[in-house]
């Protein structure tokens, strides 16, 4: 697969979306699905800062109407595209979830695949690929020993006004007394932004917010890992690094949410989720003029 394909934003509606082939496999096999919403976390408050209307789209038709919330989940997607390097990254996150989780009965990370090569062959030959260069790599650099956590759900409940905030870790591992939060993330260059907008991550935040409120269940943050994988024609790994964020980022943080989450509520009074359009929430690739200030406090 081509770097162009692989930023191609097309859809190919002749195959099915890799949500639902995800979603059989894990059916099939009777195991509750790795992946999928982590509840009101980063995504959820973030979204509304993006654009209001993809916020509506992704999370609040989903609690529109009757039935269960993941079928509910799924029927969001029929509106959204679902680009190849989307599709990929939907399929790699799944993929070393397994890889981690054999401890708990999951099957082989390879079956995932060749599910996935019966409707999407290229795209499950690419992954393979990147998977068995990951393998090599792990047994070079060293791979995750001690894993405590994957994928577990995490809630914090503000007791004095019900204020939720939630957050699903890829990985929490033991270390030194304490844990390492690891998040898996897919891309197909290693540039700057790349490497450094995680420093800033607004997710990375809500998970060390939401854990600490939890009253670090398992010992303190030691740090958290960006786990890179690479989607070069010849993949590239790295993992990142980032020391937890201070009493005062998480303060802001939680501010942020919480102002977030009035905007909200506001377009729900309303009945008003507006489009905010290319130039803020549609498309965009580089860092803000601020970055390096923001990523330092």
């Amino acid at each position: 697969m081509t770097e162009e394909r692989n930023d191609d934003p097309g859809m190919f509606p002749e195959r099915p979306r890799m949500e639902d082939v995800l979603r059989k496999f894990f059916a099939d096999r009777n195991l509750p699905m790795l992946g999928g919403p982590s509840g009101r976390g980063w995504s959820f408050y973030g979204s509304y800062a993006r654009c209001a209307y993809l916020h509506f789209k992704t999370y609040e038709s989903m609690y529109l109407g009757d039935g269960p919330v993941d079928v509910r989940w799924a029927s969001i997607f029929e509106d959204m595209d679902e680009p190849e390097a989307r599709e990929m990254g939907s399929l790699i996150h799944v993929v070393l979830a397994l890889r981690y989780s054999r401890q708990l009965a999951y099957p082989d990370p390879e079956t995932v695949i060749d599910h996935v090569a019966a409707t999407h062959p290229q795209l499950a030959m690419d992954t393979r690929r990147i998977y068995l260069a990951y393998g090599a790599f792990c047994d070079g650099y060293g791979d995750y020993d001690h894993v405590l956590h994957v994928e577990k759900y995490l809630e914090f409940v503000d007791e004095d006004d019900g204020f939720t905030v939630t957050t699903k870790p890829d990985l929490i591992l033991h270390e030194r007394d304490g844990v390492v939060i690891v998040d898996n993330k897919t891309a197909a260059r290693f540039d700057y932004v790349t490497r450094n907008e995680w420093h800033n991550s607004g997710q990375l935040r809500t998970a060390a917010l939401v854990y600490r409120g939890m009253g670090e269940p398992w010992g303190p943050i030691r740090h958290i890992e960006i786990n890179l994988i690479g989607k070069q024609k010849e993949p590239q790994f790295e993992r990142i690094k980032i020391a937890p964020p201070n009493d005062d980022a998480l303060r802001s943080h939680a501010k942020l949410l919480r102002y977030l989450d009035a905007l909200r509520r506001q377009s729900e009074i309303t009945d008003f989720w507006p489009r905010t359009g290319r130039d803020i929430g549609c498309s965009g690739r580089g860092t803000c003029a601020l970055f390096s200030h923001c990523a330092s406090r």
